[in-house]
């Protein structure tokens, strides 16, 4: 049997080598995308859907994606679209925390932010799944200069996560953008005086929490003090 397996490919190579001679043009193999691997599954959602089954449509759709790593983005599209329809938004901010880690790991950061986003309007409470993801999350919002959000998960991580080793960093950041966004000294140095004081001088960005807080006392001792206003006089 391995004998008849090798023959066959040797004559496939012999083929393959000499096709022009034999008037034979190779037609490459494209390799098969998600959606057309799941074709059936999608037909069969089709289905149900026609049949307004679309709390069943939304089961099926969502036991492949939980075992599926390759699904195409627009199977994801899909199954939000029927929890949506059938009112699951509990379903649709379990989707998001999963979805959401998903792009992070492929590098898809716009499509993570932009998902961030939909699940806060449905829920200002929502948070990703690991602090790791929040960073994340708060570092691509700010390089594509969504600084607002940078901020709101920046300070959400220091205030749930205030032992982590990413804090200083993180609060470096927040009271950069405290300062030149709103001009919020105070807040700015809140921030840096609280992750210096949950950190031994030992982590490597102590020294960062210290400089800034110098410079942010110095900025405050510089800024005009202005003159107590005038008592007014009654006629």
């Amino acid at each position: 049997f391995y004998a008849i397996v090798m023959y066959f490919h040797g004559m496939g190579r012999i083929a393959f080598a000499h096709s022009a001679a034999l008037g034979y043009t190779p037609i490459p193999e494209s390799p098969l995308r998600p959606e057309d691997r799941h074709a059936p599954l999608m037909r069969r959602i089709d289905a149900l859907v026609a049949d307004e089954d679309h709390a069943g449509a939304a089961k099926a759709l969502g036991q492949c994606l939980a075992t599926e790593l390759h699904a195409s983005p627009a199977m994801h599209a899909r199954y939000r679209e029927l929890l949506g329809q059938t009112g699951d938004h509990a379903g649709l901010l379990a989707h998001a925390r999963t979805r959401i880690a998903a792009l992070l790991v492929a590098g898809s950061e716009r499509e993570a932010l932009a998902l961030l986003r939909v699940s806060l309007a449905h829920d200002p409470q929502f948070r990703p799944a690991a602090a790791e993801y929040t960073t994340l999350l708060a570092r691509a919002a700010e390089r594509l200069g969504q600084h607002d959000l940078a901020l709101v998960l920046l300070q959400d991580f220091i205030m749930r996560n205030p032992r982590d080793m990413e804090g200083p960093a993180n609060a470096l950041v927040a009271a950069r953008l405290l300062l030149e966004r709103r001009s919020d000294v105070a807040a700015a140095r809140a921030v840096l005086q609280a992750a210096a004081n949950h950190f031994l001088p030992a982590h490597p960005q102590h020294a960062d929490l210290l400089r800034m807080l110098g410079e942010i006392d110095l900025l405050s001792s510089r800024m005009p003090i202005d003159p107590p206003a005038a008592p007014s006089r009654n006629r």
